[in-house]
C-alpha cells in the first residue's frame, strides 16, 4: 500500500556536469504555465541513495506548494553517468548540486533569484558545503543532516574510535593494491548489510530538521553552532535519522516546516 505522501514520479531530465550526463526528476507546480517564473528548488538525495526515494518524496511535496523541485541522482551513481561505479566523492557530490543550480536557471520558467537547496543525510552535509561558494542559492534546508568527513575521519557521530583514520586508510591502500593487481574493487557499504552488521559504534538562512530520537543529532547540532545566523533548528519529536526518509507522520511535518521556511527565504524573498 502507498503512503499518503508518497509521490507521482516527475518529468525524467538530463542535464550536464563537467562532461557527465547527470539524470534528474523535475517536479513542476500545480497548474505549471510555462509562461510564469517559479521559485525552484534542488533536492540532493542520501549517501548510497538514488533520486527516486526521499529525494523525489520532497521534491514533489515542495511542487504540490508552489516549486519547481529537482531531485536528481549523484555522478556515478543511479542512472547518471561516471566512473568508477558508486562513488561517494565529497567534491564531486557538491559539484553535483552546482550543476543542478546552473540546469534550473536554464529554464525560462525558474526565477533565477528565488533558488533554494536542501538535502536529506549526507546530500544535507554536500549542500551546507556548496552554499558556501555558490551564491545563487538563497537559502538551504538540511534534513537528517551529516557529515562525511566527520565521519570519515571519526567514525560514527559522537563516537570517537581510536585510530579510526590510520585504519581506514590502511584498508584503502590495501584495496587500491588489490585493485591494481586484477581483483575486484573492494567497496564500502554505507549502512550495515544486515543486522548482524549492527554495533554499538555504528550568512544566508538555514535551517536544519533532525528527529529527536536521531543517532545523527549530534551532526545537525554541530552544523548549528557552526554556521551564521539567521539559523534555525527544527526537531521532529519521537522520530529517527531515517525517519524522516518516508514516513508520513513525519515527512508531512518536514514539509510544512520546509513550505514555511523556504516561502520565506526564497519565494517571498
Amino acid at each position: 500500500m502507498l503512503y499518503e505522501t508518497h509521490y507521482q514520479e516527475g518529468k525524467k531530465v538530463t542535464f550536464k556536469k563537467l562532461g557527465l550526463n547527470i539524470v534528474g526528476l523535475l517536479f513542476l507546480p500545480n497548474n505549471f504555465d510555462v509562461k510564469n517564473k517559479y521559485p525552484a528548488i534542488v533536492v540532493t538525495h542520501p549517501g548510497g541513495g538514488v533520486k527516486e526515494q526521499c529525494s523525489s518524496l520532497y521534491a514533489w511535496n515542495l511542487a504540490k506548494n508552489g516549486y519547481v523541485a529537482l531531485a536528481f541522482d549523484a555522478s556515478h551513481q543511479g542512472e547518471s553517468e561516471g566512473l568508477p561505479r558508486y562513488l561517494e566523492d565529497p567534491t564531486s557530490r557538491v559539484e553535483d548540486i552546482r550543476s543542478a543550480v546552473d540546469f534550473l536557471v536554464s529554464l525560462k520558467y525558474v526565477d533565477e533569484n528565488k533558488i533554494g537547496a536542501m538535502g536529506i543525510c549526507a546530500g544535507a552535509g554536500y549542500t551546507m558545503n556548496a552554499i558556501q561558494t555558490d551564491l545563487r542559492i538563497k537559502a538551504a534546508a538540511g534534513i537528517s543532516t551529516w557529515n562525511t568527513g566527520h565521519s570519515a575521519r571519526f567514525g560514527f557521530p559522537g563516537v570517537n574510535i581510536e585510530n579510526f583514520m590510520q585504519k581506514l586508510l590502511k584498508e584503502v591502500a590495501e584495496a587500491r593494491t588489490k585493485e591494481a593487481r586484477g581483483e575486484e574493487p573492494l567497496y564500502w557499504n554505507y549502512v550495515p548489510k544486515s543486522s548482524d552488521d549492527i554495533d554499538e559504534n555504528t550568512s544566508r538562512p538555514l535551517l536544519f530538521i533532525v528527529g529527536s530520537k536521531a543517532d545523527t543529532l549530534y551532526f545537525t547540532e554541530d552544523a548549528y553552532k557552526r554556521a551564521n545566523a539567521p539559523k534555525e533548528i527544527f526537531t521532529i519529536e519521537n522520530a529517527t535519522h531515517v525517519d524522516l526518509y518516508d514516513k508520513p507522520e513525519f515527512v508531512n511535518q518536514v514539509v510544512n516546516k520546509l513550505t514555511e521556511f523556504f516561502d520565506k527565504g526564497v519565494k517571498n524573498a
